[in-house]
């Protein structure tokens, strides 16, 4: 499957030679300081919440938990070959002054 972007949340996928228009799912990734893990969480994947040690870590987990939630709740249409998503990450840090 190649991906080209066509709008700021859209992009078009061919598939099997057919182009369709994919806006990918949305996942915010927010580091846990206590826990010293990413978690991540969305409203377009419902039952979504994991956690990984790195941010590369998570980013693994994802591709395998959302598609499977998506099919668990019924949300992927029949023959969907893959899934786009788009992870929002945010960690706060100090930096200390000289």
């Amino acid at each position: 499957m190649a991906l080209d972007e066509c709008a700021p949340d859209s992009y078009i996928a061919a598939v099997d030679g057919i182009e369709h228009m994919m806006t990918p799912y949305r996942v915010t990734a927010e580091w846990d300081e206590d826990a010293r893990v990413w978690v991540a969480s969305s409203d377009d994947v419902p039952g979504l919440a994991t956690g990984a040690d790195t941010f590369d870590e998570l980013i693994e987990k994802l591709k395998i938990v959302i598609p499977e939630l998506l099919v668990e709740n019924g949300l992927l249409p029949e023959g969907t070959e893959s899934v786009l998503f788009a992870v929002n990450a945010e960690r706060t840090a100090l930096a200390p002054v000289a």
